[in-house]
């Protein structure tokens, strides 16, 4: 392309392999408008005293990309183009554009300025706006010297835009964003809650991945961020109106927020990878302490009797009371559950107290040691059971019992005796 002293312009076309100018005037297009070229190998000296051309072989070279009907008819008639002085400006602004997508065009003429062209592009506009994700979707095409914005859809199909759309190009890059994300809706405009998180977690990643996508964001940095801390959880247990059981807590804290175990195990059970914050932020839900929690939760509830009462254990489950210590980053315990279950942890180390002053017995080295479970028990207001066989004198180890802890505590109530009625008259007189 060169300029004349009018200032109109002059488009000289050529065909150009490797380091060698082929001349058009030999050249031919293959296909409509035109996908590849053929032209006999010569010199074109051989060429012009030649009377059958066929006897040269012949080249062909494959196009880039597919002509279109203007470029067609400029190359077939192989002879420049002169663009009026008063045409210029239309020229760069409505054609040039186009004509720089499938060819290379340069100035021979130094004073000849062209614009800078860059090719078109889908752009993204992403708004984070608190907790909604706005979202728009445009085309921006080259018009002259200047970039042109138009929208995803024409807003009057039958009205005129600023630039021609390359409706072909439009739809494979909708297409690459759809194979990426195949329940993308381009109508939508905002997101939210669960939705802003998968956009933001899932979907932009994938989209800035698509050819010819530019994704612009604006409003500051999203709402939606991981916690990336590791859970606070915390277990404890609390007295019940029920002797051997305490109530379970189990507090998680992740980040500033205190989350119910329920909530994140009823996600876990619906396959959820992440739970969402009310301030947007969010963590993943398959750490190995959240899974390992919910198994030692389940197999608590399958202890009790009553399944939807209030989590509880029983103080015996010293094992999976170590178990939920294991996980825990923290544990709060009541003062009888913290004894209770230290005593039972250390069963060798059972205190041997001196017989009560009261009984009128002497108790035999096996009665004794009976006497002694029963009165450890009582220590750790413990339940339990002395079985030994008959006559070896688990009444009297039971009255022993029962003397000591009156002697320790004066003021208790009555303790109630039940027993099967063939034991009384045998039983009475100790």
């Amino acid at each position: 392309m060169t300029s004349d002293e009018n200032g109109a312009l002059k488009l000289y076309p050529h065909l150009v392999m490797g380091e060698n100018e082929i001349p058009l005037h030999w050249t031919r297009i293959i296909g409509q408008p035109g996908h590849g070229l053929f032209f006999p190998e010569a010199q074109p000296r051989e060429l012009e005293l030649a009377d059958d051309l066929n006897q040269f072989p012949l080249h062909l070279v494959p196009l880039a990309t597919r002509l279109n009907q203007q470029q067609r008819s400029f190359l077939d008639r192989a002879e420049e183009l002169t663009i009026p002085r008063d045409g210029v400006d239309e020229f760069f602004e409505r054609y040039f554009p186009r004509l720089h997508q499938s060819m290379d065009i340069t100035a021979t003429d130094g004073s000849l300025e062209l614009p800078q062209v860059a090719d078109p592009e889908m752009v993204l506009t992403v708004h984070h706006d608190d907790l909604t994700e706005r979202v728009e979707w445009e085309w921006e095409y080259q018009k002259g010297r200047e970039r042109i914005r138009l929208p995803f859809r024409p807003l009057n199909p039958l009205a005129d835009e600023p630039v021609n759309r390359e409706s072909r190009w439009e739809s494979s890059v909708v297409q690459a964003v759809h194979r990426r994300i195949p329940e993308l809706d381009f109508k939508r405009s905002s997101y939210a809650a669960t939705d802003a998180l998968r956009f933001i977690r899932v979907w932009l990643p994938l989209l800035r991945k698509v050819p010819d996508l530019r994704i612009e964001e604006s409003g500051g940095i999203p709402a939606y961020q991981e916690v990336t801390r590791a859970p606070e959880i915390t277990v404890s247990t609390a007295p019940t109106e029920h002797r051997d059981w305490f109530g379970l807590g189990v507090t998680i804290k992740v980040g500033e927020h205190y989350v119910p175990f329920s909530d994140i195990f009823q996600a876990l059970d619906v396959g959820q990878d992440v739970m969402l914050m009310p301030d947007g932020s969010y963590f993943p839900l398959d750490r190995p302490e959240f899974v390992r929690l919910k198994q030692l939760i389940s197999e608590a509830r399958s202890l009790q009797e009553d399944k939807n009462a209030p989590l509880s254990l029983n103080r015996y489950q010293a094992g999976l009371w170590e178990q939920f210590e294991d996980i825990a980053t923290d544990t709060h315990q009541a003062e009888q559950w913290r004894n209770g279950v230290r005593a039972l942890a250390n069963l060798q180390e059972i205190p041997a107290p001196t017989e009560p002053e009261s009984l009128q017995a002497n108790l035999r080295p096996y009665q004794y040691e009976g006497y002694r479970w029963l009165s450890f028990l009582w220590d750790h207001s413990l339940g339990g059971i002395l079985a030994d066989d008959m006559g070896l004198g688990k009444t009297v180890q039971t009255i022993a019992a029962i003397l000591r802890a009156r002697e320790l505590e004066p003021d208790l109530p009555p303790f109630l005796v039940v027993h099967p009625r063939p034991w009384w008259p045998t039983g009475r007189p100790s």
